[in-house]
């Protein structure tokens, strides 16, 4: 079990965001090549694995595809979520893909934008309705380079009243994580 450091105890659970076998639709990882059967059947070895034997229940489990055929089911899915990565500036809400991951699931799940080269507008995803509850850039040229995120709409993005930032939060730690289940 993850705990923070210098605590012990159950109050001291930290609960990490787990997101194996990322983009397996896509086959160019080893854990897609052979398809949805065997990448579903793998998710639940690792999950069964990690809660079961392990003991492992703070892990918040996060699927990573946007096909049905792939999806391992609700049981042993915390978040759904995709990889998107528009043309180089386009901050377009990505609606399209954040729509598929909502009927995926039946709006029952935190939906996220796990990568993205271009950070999407908050004014447009207001507009479209695409609430995703986070999304992550690369660093290096995604954040450098001028073009994909330029230093000012950064700022906008970052300053933005749809956009939470971490000094936004208050005072997260002092407060103990819900007990599930």
């Amino acid at each position: 079990m993850t705990r923070r450091a210098g605590q012990g105890g159950e109050d001291a659970v930290v609960r990490p965001l787990w997101r194996p076998l990322h983009e397996a639709e896509g086959g160019w990882f080893w854990w897609g090549a052979k398809g949805p059967g065997p990448a579903k059947e793998l998710w639940r070895l690792m999950y069964e694995r990690m809660t079961g034997h392990h003991g492992l229940h703070n892990l918040v489990w996060v699927w990573n595809s946007v096909d049905p055929a792939w999806y391992p089911g609700d049981d042993v899915v915390d978040v759904i979520s995709a990889d998107t990565y528009p043309p180089v500036g386009d901050h377009g809400p990505a609606s399209g893909t954040y729509d598929k991951l909502v009927d995926l699931v039946g709006d029952k799940k935190l939906v996220a934008m796990t990568e993205t080269g271009s950070i999407p507008d908050p004014d447009l995803l207001q507009t479209y309705e695409a609430d995703w509850s986070w999304f992550t850039t690369w660093s290096g040229e995604f954040i450098d380079d001028g073009e994909h995120n330029p230093l000012p709409f950064l700022r906008r993005v970052y300053e933005h009243e749809y956009v939470l930032t971490l000094d936004e939060l208050g005072d997260w730690r002092s407060h103990p994580p819900a007990r599930t289940g």
